[in-house]
């Protein structure tokens, strides 16, 4: 799925929502999961109605 036109213009009918505070990182054996904000959050009521980014990140086991 492309979400832009060409290199830098975004797609019409599109909304990029970029990550701006790293909330919350769960790990585990091998791996990890980031949960990012979209927005700056100061009180709890700012995480409503707002995007939340999760990241996971592993090592594929060797073949």
């Amino acid at each position: 799925m492309k979400f832009t036109d060409g290199f830098w213009r975004i797609r019409e009918g599109v909304q990029i929502s970029y990550a701006t505070e790293l909330r919350d990182v769960r790990p585990e054996s091998k791996r990890f999961t980031g949960y990012a904000a979209v927005r700056k959050v100061t009180r709890r009521g700012d995480t409503l109605n707002a995007p939340l980014i999760t990241v996971e990140c592993f090592s594929p086991p060797r073949v």
